[in-house]
């Protein structure tokens, strides 16, 4: 059996989340509250998290859509779009941003990298 690596996963979470200011939590968090519609998007891993983020929202009674569903109406203004990537720079994810801003909605980026293409 491998040996559990919780350790690692621990102190990989506390590092990344040391790098997270106060301010933007806040900032994304009253993005969300002021959001008409929120649409959330991803890729592989990150794409899991964005679909469970998604429900979570729903179940807050947030209306939230996974880009790409089959119910996911169009972005406007006054909406915010979620993207949710490591590398900040998947470019099918940066081309959604684009348009999204484009149509006057908010884009906000989940990532570890903020100095990326999408950042």
């Amino acid at each position: 059996m491998a040996k559990l690596q919780y350790p690692l996963i621990l102190d990989e979470l506390k590092t990344t989340l040391s790098n997270v200011k106060d301010e933007d939590v806040e900032n994304f968090e009253q993005a969300v509250k002021d959001a008409k519609h929120i649409f959330v998007a991803g890729k592989g891993r990150s794409g899991f998290v964005a679909n469970g983020f998604t429900m979570r929202l729903n179940q807050l009674e947030q209306p939230a859509f996974i880009i790409g569903g089959i119910t996911t109406p169009s972005i406007h203004e006054g909406d915010l779009f979620i993207v949710i990537s490591g590398s900040g720079s998947t470019e099918h994810l940066r081309l959604l941003a684009e348009k999204a801003k484009g149509e006057g909605a908010k884009v906000a980026l989940i990532t570890t990298q903020p100095d990326s293409k999408i950042g």
